[in-house]
């Protein structure tokens, strides 16, 4: 349990200078523009890791101009966890965002997500609902103004019990990827 503990500080301490850099290096909310992606629907990978776990994670995205959304599968699989058990995970997850600063080819975020998942460990079956927050951005090149590419960060937690764990936490995440707009 103290190696869990000790792993979620890390993770939020991480967060926190993220948060904090990204501000410092994103300008003033002053001015606002228009971003120069050609449409605002996209679709796209998203490669994440979420609590030491890589996900792979496909996405349908409306660009927030200011607001926006997507709609995220996931899957973790992992074929000898800690013991050489087999392991799965899916979600399906809904995504709000508010873009807080708007350049000419940069979107800064803030949003959060409800969703649901399914995990699977050698044959036990567990579902649960899922809530979120986020905070990212997304570039996009003069050159290629139709592809976005985003990073973000966030915090994950299970509503209801998953894994037998009664504090529900799933854990922090950070994803990259790429959309292409329409």
């Amino acid at each position: 349990m103290a190696e869990k503990t000790k792993k979620e500080i890390e993770m939020k301490r991480t967060l926190a200078v993220f948060t904090i850099a990204l501000l410092a290096t994103s300008g003033t909310f002053a001015e606002e523009t228009t971003s120069s992606a050609p449409g605002p629907i996209g679709i796209g990978y998203q490669g994440a890791m979420v609590d030491g776990d890589f996900a792979n994670q496909i996405s349908l995205r409306y660009a927030p101009k200011p607001i926006g959304g997507a709609l995220v599968f996931s899957q973790m699989k992992d074929d000898n966890r800690d013991s050489g058990d087999d392991w799965e995970l899916w979600t399906l997850e809904a995504k709000g965002f508010y873009s807080l600063i708007q350049r000419e080819n940069s979107d800064f975020y803030v949003g959060g997500g409800l969703g649901y998942l399914n995990s699977d460990e050698n044959g036990y079956d567990e579902d649960a609902w899922t809530i979120g927050a986020l905070l990212g951005v997304e570039w996009y090149f003069n050159e290629l103004p139709e592809v976005g590419f985003n990073f973000e960060v966030g915090y994950k937690a299970a509503l209801t019990d998953y894994e037998g764990d009664d504090d529900h936490a799933l854990g922090t995440y950070v994803s990259v990827g790429a959309h292409y707009y329409f």
